[in-house]
């Protein structure tokens, strides 16, 4: 209906598709999910701009979508686009980046890609640390999952140091209860 009213290349039907596209997801029918998420970001980025929010929050849509869709060089491609893009417009120290490093990082753990993941977690620690701060609960949160990771190479004395890391920043932050 939208398409009928407003044609293909309007905000509206972008947002009609990307509404779809977040009604599959939760559906878990992430195929479905992704499609309509791309045709949403498509519209999204001719109509509102490559750095819109709307933009922005469709690409992590297809993001998510393909890593929970078994597809892990397609969503770490969308996450490096992202980050390309959020590096390009707003610098390196924006919050996104350190989100999308993490979900990159996990997403290539989930693959038992672990090796790689570790990589990308060290770049996500310091990236976190630039925008964050050293003691920040953004930073405690990648330490916590980096020693996961190293948890999952059997790496225990660092998945051990990074945990403790994290530890500390957390009580420091947030108290012991």
């Amino acid at each position: 209906i939208y398409e009928q009213v407003y044609g293909t290349l309007h905000p509206a039907t972008a947002k009609a598709y990307n509404s779809l596209a977040q009604i599959y997801a939760d559906l878990k029918h992430y195929p479905e999910s992704c499609a309509y998420a791309r045709k949403a970001y498509r519209i999204y980025e001719r109509t509102t701009g490559i750095d819109s929010v709307d933009s922005f929050g469709a690409l992590s849509k297809i993001a998510y979508g393909e890593s929970q869709n078994q597809s892990p060089y397609n969503s770490i491609q969308c996450y490096k686009h992202l980050i390309d893009l959020y590096s390009n417009i707003y610098g390196d120290d924006h919050p996104t980046i350190v989100t999308c490093l993490t979900s990159i990082a996990i997403s290539l753990q989930n693959y038992q890609l672990v090796n790689e993941s570790l990589k990308v977690f060290e770049i996500a620690v310091a990236a976190a640390e630039k925008t964050y701060g050293k003691d920040s609960q953004m930073v405690a949160y990648v330490r916590y999952q980096y020693a996961h990771a190293y948890a999952s190479n059997s790496q225990l004395n660092n998945s051990v140091k990074e945990m403790q890391a994290a530890f500390e920043i957390f009580k420091n932050e947030l108290g012991l209860s």
